[in-house]
């Protein structure tokens, strides 16, 4: 198995000291001079080596068998089985592209890297890449999906020692706006903090805080459809659960955890969605999108020039005149403090917004009607109430009277210029 032969050629030293010192068998030998005529296969190179020192350098070569080989451990003659474990588990999912990520024990890894840097074999592939793409050529061959590396339809990972194959559909992520007609609704599940969303009296077994969600009542008709388990939910800011979202409806991506399914009629959907729930939300403009647009809606949320229509009362009483004093709102930068009612969830700083407009009429001598454009992300209940000096200045301190929001509604949601 060892060669003594003693080489002047610098370029056949290499082949001599990894077969020297090493047990390799002809893919492996082969794979270490991967870049050198790649249009041959790892073996049919590695016999040629053998052959040509053989030939010509009168050097006795046997072969070595892949399970006795210093590096594989004959891994690669696993690569029938896994493909058909791949078969059987992808035959769940309707897909078009695909990845593949293969894991190999450390000690494996670890034993090639030290050879290829010992014998500095420039030209090699690692053992995990060269798995990875003969398993991607059988798939391709055998069931006709194609590589992706940047966003395919399946993340197929594979433990090849073990022959063990897991199949993960990469996520669905569906973009468009929503109408929430009805007050009282919040617009992401709340899990129950007592069961963990498991169930428990608390919740009536439910799991959820409330009964219903603008992300379940859209969802629940997609995960059906997609044959998903789970959603993520990503809208461009949020409205208050006492708070409707009307006019053109606020941005949201809607991320459908592993679905089995991907070919869906969105415009078939938008008509069930607003049908199941007609009075409730409304949906508008479904449309297929990708990860970066959830970025985008998130963007958005705090970039957004936002219009409300607020309901206000006020104590004592309206007077003549309060109208017009509003008018000091126009274009005025507002330092508001984290409101009190969120501190549990949000982070105690104040932020710099804009209010930009506000119109107001009067009701009666105890109510008033304001449309306010601002920037997003601006409290609007306590840009009314103030609350207790933390928003400054606000419509209470303007007035010098009590003002309360009584009803608020969000009427448009615009990207600032």
């Amino acid at each position: 198995m060892h060669a003594t032969t003693t080489m002047e050629n610098e370029d056949i030293k290499p082949l001599f000291s990894l077969i020297e010192k090493h047990n390799l068998c002809d893919k492996c030998l082969g794979r270490m001079f991967h870049n050198l005529k790649p249009m041959i296969t790892e073996e049919e190179k590695g016999k040629c080596i053998r052959n040509f020192l053989s030939m010509f350098f009168n050097v006795k070569l046997g072969e070595v068998d892949e399970r006795n080989c210093e590096i594989c451990k004959g891994v690669f003659l696993n690569l029938e089985g896994i493909m058909e474990e791949v078969k059987k588990k992808i035959s769940e999912y309707e897909a078009e592209t695909f990845e593949v990520g293969t894991t190999f024990p450390p000690d494996v890894i670890k034993r090639e890297e030290e050879i290829i840097a010992r014998e500095n074999l420039i030209h090699a592939e690692s053992i995990k890449s060269n798995f990875n793409n003969k398993l991607s050529e059988m798939i391709k061959k055998e069931i006709g999906l194609a590589v992706d590396h940047e966003s395919p339809h399946l993340l197929i990972n594979v433990n090849a020692y073990a022959q063990k194959v897991s199949v993960k559909a990469s996520p669905l992520f569906i973009y468009g706006r929503y109408r929430k007609l009805l007050r009282g609704i919040p617009q992401a599940t709340w899990t129950c903090k007592k069961c963990s969303g498991k169930g428990c009296p608390a919740c009536n077994g439910t799991g959820k805080i409330y009964k219903e969600s603008v992300q379940d009542l859209i969802s629940h008709v997609l995960l059906e459809e997609a044959k998903a388990k789970k959603s993520k939910f990503h809208g461009a800011g949020r409205e208050d659960i006492d708070a409707r979202m009307l006019g053109r409806g606020r941005p949201f991506v809607i991320e459908l955890i592993n679905p089995k399914k991907r070919k869906i009629n969105l415009e078939e959907l938008e008509k069930e969605i607003n049908k199941r729930n007609k009075g409730k939300i409304e949906i508008i403009g479904l449309t297929f999108t990708n990860r970066d647009k959830k970025r985008e809606v998130k963007v958005l949320s705090e970039k957004a020039i936002k219009k409300y229509r607020a309901l206000i009362e006020i104590k004592p009483k309206v007077d003549e005149g309060d109208v017009q004093k509003l008018d000091k709102l126009e274009n005025l930068e507002i330092m508001q403090r984290t409101p009190t009612r969120v501190l549990s969830r949000r982070k105690d700083k104040v932020r710099r917004k804009r209010v930009y407009e506000v119109k107001a009429k009067t009701i009666n001598d105890r109510r008033m009607e304001l449309t306010i454009t601002c920037d997003g992300g601006l409290y609007v209940k306590e840009l009314i109430n103030g609350d207790s000096g933390r928003t400054t200045p606000s419509i209470s301190e303007i007035l010098n009277k009590k003002a309360e929001c009584t009803e608020l509604d969000v009427i448009d949601i615009m990207e600032a210029p």
